[in-house]
C-alpha cells in the first residue's frame, strides 16, 4: 500500500458551493493539478496500475487561531499552516468529503489532452471507472493543529 499527502480542496470544490459553473470548473482544474504534483512529489509507479483500491482520510482542524502580543507584536501559533488553511474547504460530514475531493482522486490516472485542454494526472493507475478503481467510505477526522490537516490517499494494488 502507497499513501499520499495532499492539501485540502479549496473552497468552491464540491457540490455545496455557490459558484458560478466556470469559476467551479477553473478551481477543480487546478485542484486536480496541485493533487497531480503532490502524487509525482512523493513518488508514482514507473507504468500505471491495473487495478486498485483507495482508502480516503480528511484531516482538518477546527481550532480558531490563538494569537499573543508580544513587546507589541502579534505572535501567533502556528501562523503559517493557519494561513495557507484559510482558503481551503472543511466538510462537516463524510458524505461531502468524497464529492469535495473527487478532482483528488481523477488526477490518480495519466494526463490527457481534450481538445486543446490540458488534463494533468499522475499515471498511478491506468484509469477511475470500476474497472480499475474501487473507492471506499472517506473517513474524516478531527485533528489539533493545521499543520496536520491534509487528505490521505491510500493506494493498494489488486
Amino acid at each position: 500500500m502507497t499513501t499520499y499527502r495532499v492539501p485540502l480542496p479549496p473552497r468552491g470544490v464540491g457540490s455545496n458551493a455557490r459558484s458560478h459553473w466556470r469559476e467551479r470548473a477553473r478551481v477543480t482544474r487546478e485542484y486536480r493539478a496541485e493533487c497531480a504534483d503532490a502524487y509525482e512529489e512523493q513518488g508514482t509507479p514507473d507504468t500505471p496500475l491495473e487495478h486498485v483500491t483507495v482508502a480516503v482520510e480528511m484531516r482538518v482542524c477546527r481550532k480558531q487561531l490563538q494569537t499573543k502580543v508580544v513587546a507589541g507584536y502579534m505572535a501567533v501559533d502556528d501562523y503559517r499552516a493557519w494561513a495557507d488553511a484559510q482558503d481551503r474547504y472543511r466538510p462537516r460530514d463524510e458524505g461531502n468529503v468524497l464529492d469535495a475531493i473527487k478532482a483528488a482522486i481523477d488526477a490518480l490516472q495519466p494526463a490527457r489532452v481534450t481538445g486543446s485542454t490540458i488534463i494533468p494526472g499522475a499515471g498511478i493507475v491506468v484509469g477511475d471507472d470500476a474497472r480499475h478503481m474501487t473507492v471506499g467510505a472517506p473517513r474524516l477526522v478531527e485533528v489539533e493543529t493545521f499543520r496536520e490537516e491534509g487528505v490521505w490517499i491510500m493506494v493498494d494494488e489488486i
